[in-house]
């Protein structure tokens, strides 16, 4: 079992908290996604869904009562390694709520808001540290691939943790091998880049836009890469979409990712739909607990609110291969 990946992030945690975190059974580090420091508060993993307690002694315990809790020199000790002993140098990235990792990882913070007079803001008494693990999975996306729309853009939908960028990223390594690909990284998750260098394989023709916010990095993309595809995570509000509608003028086709769980959810965004209806996306994969659940024909779908339940396969637009009466493309 691979357990390189998180060995590396717990080496960036004080001593103690290190030495209860090794104790972890191998199965567990190999998967685990997320480890949490809270103040005050047992320090937890998060494994397959499930939120585990570490103990005092080592290894995974039952009560909280018996889990280890960091001091608040080993909570501003995690803290300072974090930001390389430089906080102000990390000023920006704090203000965003996340510090990218060597290898990938991302350490997002909690705490309480300071609104500077510039309209800047900042994190003050920081009461909450996420580790969030990276690991790349090549092939992730090998199922989606053959769904790839041939004439507008693809959404990748689903539920927070459904497996989202994790396929967003494995699309953009296949995409990027073939393509120009712009990648918008404005959270840092996709490319993780780290001293100009990203940590992921995004692909070899992949240009990647970190810290420009996505309006910003859609509208530099188009204007001087010259991007075949556009890939970006977790669109939705008005500007975001506001950007795509102005930069898919160009020809580029997009691919993002969304919070929606099925077809109502993704056909109630106000701002999101305009963008199907313009036909910019035309297909959407929706992910469930990291597989594909179903892919939806979104040029079928648009003036739909509910998908159809009979299941009937009528081969619209895919010459009978799979694609559901109601637009879903049958992957189980």
């Amino acid at each position: 079992m691979d357990t390189s990946s998180y060995d590396m992030v717990i080496g960036f945690l004080p001593d103690r908290l290190k030495g209860s975190l090794e104790k972890v059974s191998s199965d567990i580090r190999a998967s685990a996604s997320e480890i949490r420091l809270r103040a005050g508060k047992p320090i937890s993993l998060t494994e397959g869904g499930e939120q585990l307690i570490i103990s005092e002694h080592g290894g995974v315990c039952r009560s909280a009562h018996t889990g280890i809790i960091p001091t608040e020199n080993e909570f501003a000790a995690a803290f300072e390694t974090v930001c390389r002993s430089s906080v102000h140098c990390f000023k920006r990235e704090i203000s965003l709520g996340f510090v990218t990792l060597k290898g990938g990882h991302r350490v997002g913070f909690c705490g309480t808001a300071v609104h500077g007079s510039d309209g800047s803001l900042g994190i003050n008494h920081i009461s909450g540290m996420n580790y969030r693990i990276a690991r790349q999975i090549r092939g992730a996306a090998d199922e989606l691939v053959r769904y790839l729309p041939k004439s507008g853009g693809m959404l990748i939908a689903g539920a927070p943790s459904s497996g989202k960028t994790t396929y967003l990223r494995d699309l953009c390594r296949f995409l990027g091998n073939k393509h120009k690909v712009a990648l918008i990284d404005d959270t840092g998750e996709l490319a993780a880049v780290y001293r100009n260098e990203p940590q992921n394989d995004v692909g070899v023709f992949t240009d990647v836009l970190t810290g420009y916010g996505k309006a910003k990095g859609l509208e530099t993309a188009v204007r001087v890469l010259s991007p075949e595809y556009i890939i970006c995570d977790e669109i939705g509000n008005r500007e975001d979409c506001a950007a795509i509608e102005a930069a898919a003028n160009s020809g580029v086709i997009f691919i993002a990712a969304v919070h929606a769980g099925n077809m109502r959810e993704l056909m109630a965004k106000p701002h999101i739909r305009p963008l199907i209806n313009m036909e910019i996306f035309t297909r959407a994969a929706f992910l469930e607990k990291c597989r594909v659940k179903e892919v939806s024909d979104l040029l079928y779908r648009k003036n739909e609110m509910e998908v159809c339940k009979n299941g009937q396969a009528c081969g619209y637009g895919n010459g009978g291969g799979g694609i559901t009466c109601c637009g879903g493309i049958s992957v189980g």
